[in-house]
């Protein structure tokens, strides 16, 4: 599985919800996912390091404010 996977699985009962960073984190221990890989910055816009996700039906977050993310209405 790749990470975009792993969020996938994690929040696509979650669209909608809003999350900072750390409840991202929390959620997503146990996922699976190496901890060093949980950067949701990675799946949303302005991210230099971003998944292929984004700016596609696939993004995950939009980032709100520093350390907040909304979970887009994505597909898987």
């Amino acid at each position: 599985m790749t990470s975009h996977d792993y969020f996938a699985n994690v929040f696509g009962s979650r669209k909608g919800g809003t999350f900072s960073t750390s409840q991202i984190e929390k959620l997503m221990v146990g996922s699976g996912i190496n901890s060093g890989s949980i950067r949701p910055n990675d799946h949303g816009k302005g991210n230099a390091a971003q998944c292929s996700c984004v700016g596609t039906k696939r993004q995950i977050f939009k980032q709100l404010s520093r350390g907040k993310y909304i979970v887009l209405q994505f597909q898987p």
